[in-house]
């Protein structure tokens, strides 16, 4: 007896490629898709969305960086909810 992810590992030597490019199985014609329960996969598609700001500022034996970063993910299949990051550095080196 064999699992999932078994039969799946087994059945991909069985894979070829198209001319155009698709995946499809040898013996059946039909498209070959990864995304199923074996893998745990789903489909999904979103928007991301980055803003990424950086100031430096040079002394004569120092400097100082500032950065800003935001990340803005926008669900589109509605399977998810939207994501809002922000984020701040700062960073003082001595030369």
């Amino acid at each position: 007896m064999q699992n999932q992810l078994q039969s799946t590992l087994q059945n991909l030597q069985y894979q070829t490629q198209t001319a155009s490019g698709a995946i499809v199985d040898s013996r059946t014609g039909l498209p070959f898709n990864p995304v199923d329960q074996a893998f745990g996969s789903q489909n999904y598609l979103s928007r991301n969305k980055s803003f990424n700001l950086s100031v430096t500022h040079q002394f004569v034996r120092s400097s100082v960086v500032v950065s800003l970063v935001s990340t803005q993910l926008e669900a589109l299949t509605g399977s998810s909810q939207n994501n809002e990051n922000w984020g701040a550095t700062v960073t003082y080196s001595k030369i």
